[in-house]
């Protein structure tokens, strides 16, 4: 037997392996969470890789209320770009103090602090950059958009709260579904 090879897949990665038949291939999504496939070919099993995914995509699709992406999905997401080393320490305190807020509404600003910023500035350009990986890992775009009519990518993991704060700057309030998610995760990750 050959060693391994390692394959993309879209936004995932694939390793394949030979066996005493052909080929295994194996995509993993999460713990406990994976997708393998057997062929006679490195093609074939990345085809049947392939309608998997897109089956697995699907069903989640169908299973989001209003197109927003389920607690599962975030969970995932956070899963593989955790292995990918996309979720920093900068997002996870910015999402860790959304999630403790009151509410789970804060401020930009207030967001910068958390993550060890004096500006919002850089609270809104890292937390955009993440939740644009976030958008790309569940299949999500979100119908808002900014003055030059691309999407404002933190609507993947925060809506606008109905209220602006006491200083009147705008407050982000964080999605139900990823809250659930960042529980799940904290649950298996009580270091992060």
């Amino acid at each position: 037997m050959s060693a391994s090879a390692t394959h993309r897949l879209g936004r995932h990665e694939v390793r394949t392996m030979r066996t005493a038949t052909g080929y295994r291939g194996r995509v993993i999504l999460g713990p406990k969470d994976f997708v393998d496939a057997d062929a006679e070919t490195v093609e074939g099993v990345l085809a049947k890789l392939k309608l998997t995914l897109a089956e697995r995509i699907s069903s989640a699709r169908a299973a989001r209320v209003n197109g927003i992406p389920t607690a599962d999905e975030y969970l995932g997401a956070l899963h593989r770009l955790a292995r990918r080393r996309e979720f920093g320490l900068h997002n996870q305190r910015m999402l860790a103090a959304l999630h403790k807020a009151p509410e789970q509404t804060l401020s930009a600003g207030e967001l910068a602090r958390a993550a060890g910023w004096d500006s919002y500035e850089g609270a809104n350009t890292h937390l955009g950059s993440f939740a644009k990986m976030m958008a790309l890992e569940v299949c999500y775009q979100p119908a808002e958009t900014g003055s030059d009519g691309s999407p404002t990518w933190t609507f993947t993991l925060a809506t606008a709260a109905p209220a602006r704060s006491p200083e009147g700057h705008f407050r982000w309030q964080m999605r139900p579904q990823l809250a659930e998610a960042l529980e799940r995760w904290w649950g298996s990750h009580p270091t992060a």
